[in-house]
């Protein structure tokens, strides 16, 4: 065995298998782990991945499929109604508009047995088109209207030419060995993943 293939566990080519039955060949999970052992259970969760992006995949073509039938039938019965809806609403909203010009702006909303049609307004105000217009003409003439905002940069501090260093558990200022205020240490953490063949 070369340094190259040093970590990796032999394992014959696995016999073809039910996906759907592979579940009951699970080994035991109070099994003792070896290499061995752990070969078995990637091949298992290898398994179980490919049953499950298979239901996944078969459940999503289904799903689409009824939703276009779904939404075709839809389209049947309410296309022209629809369409016959939004007409009397837009020749409403103009008739609403024209009432409330014609009050000179009293009429605003009109009651019926089954609805009101109603006008708002909005707008009117003012916006911002230019900020560094803006800013210039606020610092010259209302200085009260300009805010200076103080952060740290967050990203030049985590480079190593900051000067900042991780000491044990504190963070220090390498040039003076002073803590840092604000600053605390995050622990280390070690996680393990798994990766199965076919991206699953």
């Amino acid at each position: 065995m070369t340094a190259d293939t040093a970590d990796v566990v032999p394992f014959p080519t696995p016999p073809a298998v039910d996906l759907d039955d592979y579940p009951a060949r699970v080994p035991d999970p109070d099994t003792v782990m070896s290499d061995e052992v752990a070969a078995q259970l990637v091949h298992a969760l290898w398994a179980l991945r490919r049953r499950i992006a298979r239901k996944e995949a078969t459940a999503a073509a289904a799903l689409a499929a009824e939703t276009a039938r779904v939404n075709a039938w839809l389209e049947d019965q309410t296309g022209r109604s629809r369409v016959e809806a939004d007409a009397i609403q837009a020749r409403l909203e103009e008739w609403a508009l024209d009432v409330r010009d014609a009050s000179g702006g009293r009429r605003k909303s009109v009651s019926f047995p089954h609805g009101r049609v109603v006008t708002r307004e909005s707008g009117g105000g003012w916006e911002v088109t230019d900020r560094s217009a803006l800013l210039a003409w606020a610092k010259t003439y209302r200085p009260g209207l300009v805010e200076t905002v103080e952060s740290v940069s967050i990203a030049a501090a985590r480079r190593v030419t900051s000067g900042l260093a991780v000491a044990v558990d504190e963070v220090v200022d390498a040039a003076t060995g002073e803590v840092v205020p604000g600053l605390s240490v995050a622990p280390k953490l070690v996680k393990a993943s798994v990766v199965v063949d076919g991206g699953q």
